[in-house]
């Protein structure tokens, strides 16, 4: 992304006031998987992401709305935002599964999961692929269980190869996993 001067964290905080009501003050998103936690996340993936809901490549009416012109009138408010985002401290969920199958979740996430995402979930800012370590278990269990739900279109195509075949209770298992790994 081409910006026009660096980005600035102070402008960044206060548009964060608007996403505040849903991603809560601190950015850890919402326990019932409704809301993802993006404190912390890597400021290359959330400009990508603000940039998919701006053009309608990632859905969902809410950001759609609130990544428009109206909200974030340039890249370069789309870059503040991001950088206040992603300096944020990371935030660990509270909310897990039943911890029933954590070996099995960790294999899964071992064999499938971490090639891209980091053995310990961090992601990799060069690539674009968020942390996903301590995200809400709701919300990972909502992305695992419905991948091709058009909501996220490029999630389909990405990990396709990677979900195809894996038992839903394994897709459960790795939420719990991923949700309880340290941020």
């Amino acid at each position: 992304m081409r910006l026009r001067a660096h980005a600035d964290i102070h402008q960044g905080r206060e548009l964060f006031s608007t996403c505040a009501a849903c991603h809560q003050s601190t950015g850890a998103g919402a326990v019932d998987g409704s809301v993802p936690a993006i404190a912390g996340q890597h400021f290359g993936f959330l400009v990508h992401e603000l940039v998919s809901f701006r053009h309608e490549q990632r859905l969902d009416e809410r950001m759609q709305h609130f990544t428009d012109r109206h909200h974030l009138k340039d890249a370069q408010a789309i870059a503040d935002v991001a950088a206040y985002i992603s300096q944020l401290p990371k935030t660990h969920s509270s909310d897990h599964g039943s911890g029933e199958a954590l070996r099995v979740g960790g294999r899964h996430y071992t064999d499938s999961c971490a090639s891209c995402h980091g053995a310990g979930g961090e992601g990799n800012a060069q690539h674009e692929v968020p942390r996903i370590a301590g995200q809400q278990y709701e919300y990972l269990l909502h992305v695992l269980l419905n991948p091709a739900d058009e909501v996220r279109p490029d999630f389909w195509n990405v990990h396709a190869r990677v979900l195809n075949g894996v038992q839903r209770s394994d897709l459960v298992a790795i939420a719990d996993y991923v949700s309880r790994l340290n941020p």
